[in-house]
């Protein structure tokens, strides 16, 4: 498995099937058994999604988010999910810092030392998951592309819905950089880099919200 189930990384997805609404109040979370999304299309409200990020190097580490360009997830008549989220990695957003450094790092996170953002503007996350339940979770498996090259991920997820009929889920997974060519202090393509390398490991949280 190139990428791992770690308590680094979590997303956070909620779905709902008819409700159209721009409001970005608080959505109620109504903590029952992992129940199974009945057949239909759900899609992503991108002004209320976002992925966050956490990079880490022996000392210290860095936050941030990244919207979603825009995603959905349709269930057929077997049960059976497919999902697609596309990130905008033009969007690239560090929390942690403000103005010069802030700029600088967000700067330095689009080139090609990092993730060729001015060649490859978006990252795409598949899904898919048979949405059979045991102990409360379901397996999702799938890709993450990044700079055009993919590699499988997968990740248990329990899936809830809200007093106000929505669908929410969460799960936990971590990836490695390395694995996209993402080169920059990296120990897996440098071994001179003593304690000033970069963790390969980059956290992620989702929160999705569809429409």
């Amino acid at each position: 498995m190139y990428q791992k189930v770690a308590l680094v990384f979590s997303i956070v997805i909620f779905y709902t099937g008819c409700d159209n609404s721009k409001s970005k109040s608080k959505v109620s979370i109504e903590k029952t058994e992992s129940v199974i999304l009945p057949k239909g299309v759900y899609q992503i409200d991108k002004t209320k999604s976002v992925v966050r990020w956490i990079g880490r190097t022996p000392v210290k580490f860095h936050d941030g988010t990244i919207n979603i360009q825009e995603g959905s997830f349709s269930v057929d008549d077997n049960g059976i999910l497919n999902g697609n989220i596309i990130i905008d990695m033009e969007s690239i957003n560090c929390t942690d810092l403000s103005g010069g450094g802030k700029k600088s790092l967000e700067e330095h996170l689009m080139n090609d030392d990092f993730f060729s953002v001015n060649k490859f503007k978006t990252s795409k996350i598949n899904i898919s998951s048979e949405m059979k339940p045991n102990n409360g979770l379901i397996d999702f498996k799938g890709n993450l592309e990044i700079k055009n090259i993919s590699n499988p991920i997968s990740f248990k997820s329990s899936i809830n819905k809200t007093p106000e009929g929505k669908y929410t889920a969460s799960s936990k997974l971590t990836f490695d950089r390395s694995r996209y060519n993402v080169k920059y202090k990296s120990k897996s393509f440098f071994s001179d880099l003593g304690d000033k390398f970069i963790n390969d490991d980059i956290e992620i949280e989702l929160d999705i919200i569809t429409l």
